[in-house]
């Protein structure tokens, strides 16, 4: 029992190196000289192998922040700049419970460094006033793919800090 025990916490911790979403409590019994004492390990599983909004957000931080890029080339800095103040306040609203952006189409011009490079990635934001989650997620969608952060075959979800009056779910 105890080697069976082992194995599963082994592939479990295998198994996180993702979003983890859920903690689960695993126990072991060990066999001791009195009887069997009980061990606990907490262990995060993975519920979901894609990765949130909040991860891929952070890695569009890192790569178009305007800071990082202002001494090179102050332009599209300036340009990103804008573009993150556009962004920002979406992101602001979709925090917010029961609140979606307004109604319109915006294209937001982001320069990402990518490979020493900078390119100039378009994020287009069609927003029908309503419950935009879908509309949204496609929108960022493309916008992921193209600027590299993740795969064409690769979903995104929400997680629990955006749209907080749902559970993270993936659309």
């Amino acid at each position: 029992f105890k080697m069976f025990s082992r194995k599963i916490i082994s592939n479990v911790f295998n198994i996180n190196r993702l979003s983890i979403l859920e903690c689960k409590q695993f126990s072991t019994a060990a066999n001791t000289n009195t009887g069997y004492k009980r061990k606990s390990y907490n262990v995060k599983i993975n519920s979901n192998s894609n990765p949130t909004f909040k991860k891929l957000l952070l890695t569009l931080y890192k790569s178009a922040h305007p800071d990082t890029m202002r001494g090179q080339h102050p332009k599209e800095a300036s340009i990103n700049d804008t573009s993150w103040q556009i962004l920002n306040d979406i992101i602001t609203t979709i925090k917010k419970v029961n609140t979606y952006p307004p109604k319109g189409q915006q294209t937001i011009p982001f320069y990402v460094k990518k490979d020493d490079k900078l390119l100039k990635i378009d994020l287009i934001l069609n927003t029908p006033g309503g419950d935009c989650r879908k509309v949204l997620q496609k929108s960022f969608h493309s916008f992921f793919v193209t600027s590299g952060f993740l795969k064409k075959y690769e979903k995104f979800h929400w997680g629990t800090e955006y749209f907080p009056n749902e559970a993270g779910q993936v659309l």
